[in-house]
């Protein structure tokens, strides 16, 4: 990829000095021929306590996947370490990897190197730009501030607000990634839950965004875009939303396809193909039980 300079990607936002000053977060103007949603610089602090504690930094994110986008990172100095796939492989990236891509549907999470004897300092960026549901400036904005917040004890942790910001970027947990018979279940189980999570709170007046951790001409947009949303769902007819993961309260994700592939590749070498549902990769009795205990749980949740 082609090295751009500060005058390519200037600093749109930031620096956020987050998690106890050990992690800097920064905003720049992605080039348009990344064709990303989102251009992050961050900088992990080496000597910073929390960052000597690895895996367990609070900004460390748990294992999840992507539904739409890929999440590209590349390291500029120091080094990052990443752990990916069902298979759980651990790869530490250095400025001499170049770009790295973690593709759709592939599990994966991020985390400082313990023993690190300068800053990590490293790019990320959301492609493609033009899929619904994008990961945005607003979406990491809120989302890793508010984080840190709950960290520092600036705020009260609330599972809803923090279900309804990740199920409106198509981000999905990924549990017990090497029970390979499970398949694609253990992103589905997660996402459905997820999804409960986010549409109750939207029923009790959340919205994918936090005010206070939003620029007033960005919570515009957000007001805007919830106005626009609510006003297309009122015109479609019964049904039309039903395409997505899960289509609770009209909010389509990804076509029902792209939702049910990828997800039991165990080593992420495969390409990911389309199934028409995630329980044929499990035997026939543990699929109705399973489906019976998420049903139980919805009507008991209802």
């Amino acid at each position: 990829m082609t090295q751009f300079s500060s005058l390519d990607e200037p600093v749109i936002s930031g620096p956020f000095h987050l998690y106890d000053s050990s992690f800097i977060l920064e905003f720049l103007r992605p080039h348009p021929s990344r064709n990303a949603s989102v251009l992050i610089r961050a900088t992990y602090k080496h000597d910073h306590p929390l960052c000597q504690r690895g895996t367990s930094h609070p900004q460390s994110p748990p294992l999840h996947l992507h539904f739409s986008q890929s999440e590209n990172f590349q390291v500029l100095q120091g080094k990052i370490g990443t752990i990916e796939t069902y298979a759980l492989i651990k790869h530490i990236s250095t400025p001499d990897d170049g770009p790295h891509e973690i593709e759709p549907y592939v599990p994966h999470t991020f985390y400082p190197i313990a023993d690190s004897d300068e800053d990590c300092v490293m790019l990320m960026w959301a492609s493609l730009d033009n899929v619904h549901d994008v990961m945005d400036r607003v979406f990491f904005t809120n989302l890793l501030i508010y984080i840190s917040d709950v960290h520092e004890k600036k705020a009260t942790l609330n599972p809803f607000q923090i279900m309804l910001m990740q199920h409106v970027s198509s981000t999905a947990l990924v549990w017990f990634p090497t029970a390979t018979w499970l398949g694609p279940l253990r992103w589905w189980m997660p996402w459905k839950i997820q999804a409960l999570f986010a549409a109750a709170g939207r029923l009790g007046g959340l919205t994918p965004a936090m005010e206070k951790y939003t620029s007033k001409e960005d919570w515009e947009g957000v007001l805007d875009s919830l106005h626009k949303a609510a006003n297309r769902q009122a015109n479609q007819p019964d049904g039309a939303f039903k395409h997505g993961p899960l289509h609770s309260k009209g909010t389509a994700f990804v076509s029902s396809n792209r939702a049910l592939q990828g997800s039991a590749i165990a080593t992420g070498q495969a390409k990911p193909r389309p199934s028409p549902s995630p329980l044929p990769l499990i035997s026939a009795r543990v699929a109705r039980q399973l489906t019976g205990s998420v049903q139980k749980a919805i009507t008991t949740v209802q």
